[in-house]
C-alpha cells in the first residue's frame, strides 16, 4: 500500500513519496521487497496515488521487475486499493503498509494463518508506552484523588501493518470506494469472520513513517 501522502514525514514527503525515504543504504520500498524476496515472493502489486509517476520512475530506472501498479484515481485509504484486485487473487495475499519493515518468519505467519483458518491475520507488536507525568486517579464525584502513579507504563499489542488475507475478503471491498484496514476488519469480524493476530516483539519491527 503505497499511495498515500506520508503526512507523518511531511518535510520529506512534500518533495518524495513516503515509500522513498532512505532506510539501510536503500529505500523503504526497496527494502520490503527484497525481504519478501527472501522467502521466494515473485509478484508484487502496488497501490500508488500520491507523487506516483516519481514513484513508478524510479523503480523502473532501477530495473525492478513483476511490479503491478494498482492506481487510485482517489486517495482510497489503507484498504481500498484492494477492490483493485478483484478477480486477480486465488491465493491468500500479504498486505504491507510502504512504512512498515518487519523483520519475521513469514513463513511461520503463513503457517499460522492457514492452520488457523483466519479469514485476516494481522502482525501486532507488544510495545511498552510510558507517561511522562504522574497519573492520578480520581473519584469522578467530588474529584478526591484515590491515588497517583508516578510515569506509569502501559503495555499493548499494536498492528503493525502487515496482514494475511484470503482472496475472498477481496470481494467484500467496494470498488474505489476509500476505506481504511481497521473497517475492513471490523466489518470481517461482524459478519462471522475468523481474524487471528501474530504477534511479534517490538525490536522486529520499524515504524518508518514516525
Amino acid at each position: 500500500m503505497a499511495g498515500g501522502e506520508g503526512k507523518r514525514l511531511k518535510q520529506f514527503s512534500n518533495y518524495f513519496p513516503k515509500p522513498l525515504v532512505p532506510y539501510e543504504n536503500t529505500t523503504v520500498i526497496e527494502n520490503i521487497i527484497s525481504r519478501f524476496k527472501n522467502y521466494g515472493i515473485k509478484k508484487f502489486f502496488i497501490s500508488v496515488f500520491y507523487k506516483k509517476n516519481l514513484l513508478k520512475a524510479y523503480l523502473e530506472e532501477n530495473k525492478y521487475k513483476n511490479l503491478i501498479y494498482l492506481e487510485e484515481k482517489t486517495p482510497l485509504g489503507s484498504a481500498g486499493a484492494l477492490s483493485l484486485l478483484r478477480g486477480k487473487i486465488k491465493k491468500d495475499l500479504f498486505v504491507i503498509n510502504c512504512d512498515t519493515i518487519i523483520n519475521i518468519d513469514l513463513e511461520k505467519l503463513y503457517e499460522f494463518h492457514k492452520k488457523n483458518k483466519f479469514q485476516i491475520t494481522l502482525v501486532a507488536a507488544s510495545k511498552n508506552f510510558q507517561i511522562s507525568y504522574g497519573a492520578c486517579q480520581i473519584n469522578k464525584k467530588n474529584g478526591q484523588l484515590i491515588k497517583i502513579s508516578e510515569k506509569p507504563n502501559f503495555n499493548y499489542l499494536v498492528s503493525v501493518g502487515l496482514y494475511l488475507i484470503k482472496p475472498g475478503v477481496i470481494n467484500t471491498v467496494a470498488k474505489n470506494k476509500h476505506l481504511d484496514m481497521d473497517v475492513l476488519l471490523k466489518r470481517i469480524k461482524n459478519k462471522g469472520g475468523k481474524i487471528g493476530v501474530f504477534p511479534i516483539t517490538e525490536n522486529n519491527w520499524t515504524d518508518t513513517g514516525s
